[in-house]
């Protein structure tokens, strides 16, 4: 279940407490109160903010 603090949030991005391979957590509520945690590295992060543009443009199409 998601934590309360968190339940109004979509997405979070978290960089505490992450293991030290990892720059973030990224959090998803899905299926109303469970919450996925999904672990990336700076490689992630920097290809996720690559591909934003992208993505919004083809959502507009």
């Amino acid at each position: 279940m998601a934590h309360k603090t968190q339940k109004d949030k979509e997405i979070t991005i978290n960089t505490d407490n992450v293991p030290q391979d990892y720059a973030a957590k990224l959090g998803f509520i899905v299926k109303g109160e469970h919450l996925v945690d999904i672990l990336v590295t700076e490689n992630h992060l920097d290809k996720l903010v690559e591909k934003i543009p992208e993505f919004k443009q083809q959502r507009t199409i």
